[in-house]
């Protein structure tokens, strides 16, 4: 039996940048593709982070000009108030 182990190595943003929210929270939204190509803009559901799903969004990246940014309180953003941590507030931001 054999076993195959990828490693997958994020690559670094074109760009970033920070997004105040209503409550002032604050999200990192990131760059990443093809800026000459059409912007698809990522995210994931409430739970983990969208650097899980780089194995799938990289197949983008020749084509498209990726924006990729977490929910509050996953990956790259600071943690605020579990508070605001709701779907409806996840729906506002």
């Amino acid at each position: 039996m054999t076993t195959f182990e990828r490693v997958w190595t994020l690559p670094r943003p074109l760009a970033c940048r920070d997004v105040i929210l209503e409550d002032g929270a604050v999200i990192v939204v990131r760059c990443h593709g093809n800026p000459d190509g059409p912007r698809l803009v990522l995210s994931h559901g409430n739970e983990l982070a969208i650097d899980l799903y780089y194995p799938m969004w990289s197949l983008l990246e020749d084509e498209f000009d990726l924006i990729v940014f977490d929910l509050r309180n996953h990956g790259w953003n600071k943690p605020t108030s579990l508070n605001r941590h709701n779907i409806p507030q996840l729906i506002r931001d």
